[in-house]
């Protein structure tokens, strides 16, 4: 996970590509605080010339496989579909544990739970976006037969899989993560503009350019 980033983006990525040679000290910059040159501070000096690009194809070694973000507000991981055998993904894992384990684990009333809770408080953005991120980068797609694949009379198609790696995902430890940029609350006095377009000029050169290797986007400036 050495260079995997989350980054907060509040402005058009467009602006990043006017410049030419290092960015000039006559830019008034004296407004932006410190932590706002977190990224060149970190990775060094942003350097642009016109033949940047020039036979450059960056694409990331690592290609995200397409998932759900699983808002929490939905019952989709604990509603019986006929197009899932009949059950949800939770209910599978919990006879599968029922079966295998002989204990019982209450996944699906868990998830209910949570589900009732965040509706109540509106949060209809809250779900998984950030665990699919990650897994969908840190973990080979998986991929089983049209048909799924039955274990113990219990029948798990990809969906389900993807469902749980994601799931897997959602509690990831933030501190093993580098994030340029700040989460942007809302809150008086927060720069709203939390990451210049010269930084994430410079975490693209250093992460997909330089080396290959992707990085994760919040792309909604929001709260």
């Amino acid at each position: 996970m050495k260079y995997l980033l989350w980054l907060c983006i509040a402005i058009g990525v467009s602006a990043c590509g006017g410049s030419r040679g290092d960015v000039p000290a006559s830019v008034p910059f004296s407004s932006r605080k410190s932590w706002t040159w977190q990224a060149t501070n970190t990775l060094g000096a942003l350097r642009v010339s016109a033949t940047d690009s020039e036979g450059v194809e960056s694409i990331a070694r690592i290609r995200p496989w397409s998932g759900y973000w699983y808002p929490v507000s939905d019952d989709i991981l604990v509603r019986p579909s006929s197009r899932n055998a009949g059950q949800s993904t939770l209910q599978k894992v919990d006879l599968y544990f029922s079966k295998i384990y002989g204990q019982k684990v209450s996944s699906v009333e868990e998830e209910i739970a949570r589900g009732e809770y965040v509706e109540s408080q509106e949060i209809g953005w809250q779900g998984r976006c950030n665990a699919w991120a990650f897994a969908s980068i840190l973990e080979p797609e998986p991929v089983l037969p049209a048909d799924g694949k039955s274990i113990e009379n219990v029948r798990f198609f990809t969906r389900d899989l993807k469902a749980l790696l994601i799931k897997s995902y959602e509690w990831i430890d933030e501190q093993a993560v580098q994030r340029f940029g700040q989460r942007f609350q809302g809150d008086e006095g927060e720069d709203y503009q939390d990451l210049y377009p010269d930084q994430f000029h410079r975490v693209l050169q250093a992460t997909l350019v330089e080396n290959g290797e992707p990085f994760l986007i919040d792309t909604d400036p929001g709260v």
